[in-house]
């Protein structure tokens, strides 16, 4: 058994998945609690509007996150005039060293008065150097439309996270403004409210995209051998983990129990996907790190739980599972970044004719991309771009290729 398959796998994923060993500078970091940090609210700033009566900026002690402090903006109310195009926002200057991406984050939230008509729209407005970031091909961060029925409040007093690398910068002095708009008021208690709180900016260094390079060397180098054989040791130590009957096995029930708890100590959030085999409920489990590029794509590293074999499975699948856990360890670490998410499942069932694998891709494929709950940032199944699967790494069993496989699927260790 070679100490290399822990190895190969990260650098597999530091090619794909493109590595970002950490944020190299915070450039603002603003939560608002006891000042605008530097941030000057301006009226009129987005889209050309010309009411500055119509709007107001204030920065509030409790309307925040958790209570905190943070930055709003109202849009409209004062009296009963026709008034087309209001707009708000909040401005501060920040200075790039070097040319280079930035990561912006920040957490909003946006309401209007229930008696906006439907031809009414207020909206979440991100601008750098008075060029608005959105989302997708929209030029706003989040819009809500008046339904003029007289009802209750329209948005959410949910905030919501909105995160997005944008560059490169050139070096020299740029401008954030953050803020909102509404295109139109025809009542005098037709008013929008824009809360904004938690503004971070950051210079990334995209200093790992060659796996030759000394930070991606650094990452490999985490994976220490000695660990490896001893998770395999732990997970062969429950027994073969067959899972061939209906009523499953104590086996595998132990060490899925142990699996958990160790992803879990990892500071991982658990998941699991849920099928039914032989007219009983099994599930697979997952952790993901997530992105803060692209969380809404992301490559599947796997290997299967369930077992058989001689050594209690050692090999099948043992071998597999411990690395898939290696690398779910090194990649806890909060300072490593990736520019794709990374879903790390142990599957179940595998070895009763991939059953666990095929009830994730017939159960989530139609969920990919899809952002839940929208405008959150959040997505429960990011797009499918590839998967490492990991099988027996114990040993060569010399077998040629199947019939569905490539001719170098065979791979000697």
């Amino acid at each position: 058994m070679k100490s290399n398959f822990t190895k190969l796998t990260l650098i597999i994923i530091s090619i794909i998945a493109g590595y970002v060993t950490g944020i190299s500078q915070q450039i603002i970091s603003a939560d608002f609690n006891t000042a605008e940090d530097q941030f000057s609210y301006q009226d009129d700033i987005f889209k050309g509007t010309n009411a500055p009566a119509y709007a107001n900026g204030v920065r509030t002690t409790n309307t925040g996150v958790n209570n905190s402090g943070a930055l709003t903006v109202t849009l409209g109310g004062i009296d009963g005039n026709e008034i087309n195009g209001m707009s708000g926002g909040w401005t501060r200057s920040f200075n790039m060293a070097t040319v280079g991406e930035v990561i912006i984050s920040f957490q909003f939230k946006i309401t209007q008065a229930g008696t906006y008509e439907e031809n009414e729209i207020s909206e979440t407005l991100l601008s750098i150097d008075n060029q608005l970031v959105g989302i997708g091909s929209k030029d706003y961060i989040d819009q809500i439309k008046g339904d003029g029925n007289s009802g209750p409040t329209i948005g959410s007093d949910q905030f919501f996270e909105y995160k997005k690398v944008i560059g490169p910068l050139s070096v020299g002095s740029h401008t954030i403004s953050l803020g909102g708009f509404n295109s139109l008021k025809t009542l005098a208690d037709e008013i929008t409210f824009i809360t904004i709180d938690d503004v971070s900016i950051s210079a990334l260094s995209n200093i790992c995209d060659d796996p030759k390079t000394d930070y991606s060397q650094k990452i490999v180098n985490r994976a220490i051998f000695s660990d490896y054989k001893a998770r395999v040791t732990q997970i062969a130590s429950f027994g073969d983990r067959s899972q061939l009957t209906s009523s499953g096995s104590t086996s595998y029930d132990q060490a899925e129990a142990w699996a958990i708890q160790d992803l879990q100590n990892m500071g991982y959030i658990v998941e699991f996907a849920n099928y039914t085999f032989q007219g009983d409920a099994r599930k697979s489990m997952y952790v993901t790190k997530v992105s803060d590029v692209n969380p809404d794509k992301m490559y599947i590293v796997s290997g299967h739980l369930d077992g058989r074999g001689g050594g209690n499975a050692a090999n099948d699948d043992g071998s597999g599972s411990a690395i898939v856990m290696e690398i779910a360890k090194i990649l806890s670490d909060p300072n490593i970044k990736t520019d794709i998410s990374i879903r790390m499942i142990l599957w179940n069932n595998e070895e009763s004719g991939l059953n666990g694998s095929a009830a994730y891709v017939s159960n989530r494929s139609s969920l990919q991309g899809i952002e839940n709950p929208q405008g959150s940032g959040i997505y429960p199944e990011p797009d499918w771009l590839g998967v490492i699967q990991h099988d027996m790494m114990m040993f060569d069993h010399g077998l040629v290729p199947g019939p569905n496989q490539i001719p170098g699927a065979d791979v000697d260790i």
